[in-house]
């Protein structure tokens, strides 16, 4: 078995670039991941998780939008493959559905410490 996902270099390169960042992208057709090679500088993204919160059923909007996503065609060949596409639908609109909530609801409590 040979290791091709890999990158080499030099420590005069390293000189020359120490900033560099490999980035390893998800395996798409081919069962070796492509690396992408940056040399400038990176400034990690804050990432975002998902968390189902119990809160979300007492918001009106949820559950109407829970039947848009869920009733939307789907093109899958099984149910399996039809429930795992609209449980991910789900999770993309929702973990920023939450984000937002979560900032809304930092923002009322700012504004209302500020007036205290």
């Amino acid at each position: 078995m040979e290791k091709l996902d890999r990158i080499l270099v030099s420590k005069e390169w390293e000189d020359i670039f120490p900033n560099v960042l490999v980035k390893k992208l998800p395996r798409k057709v081919s069962d070796h991941n492509l690396l992408i090679l940056s040399t400038t500088s990176y400034k990690p993204t804050r990432h975002i998780h998902f968390r189902f919160e119990l809160s979300w059923f007492s918001n009106p909007d949820f559950l109407p939008m829970v039947e848009k996503i869920w009733t939307k065609p789907c093109r899958a060949k099984s149910a399996l493959l039809r429930i795992q596409q609209k449980l991910k639908l789900f999770k993309q609109y929702f973990k920023g559905w939450g984000f937002n909530l979560q900032g809304e609801m930092r923002r009322k409590k700012r504004k209302k410490s500020a007036l205290s």
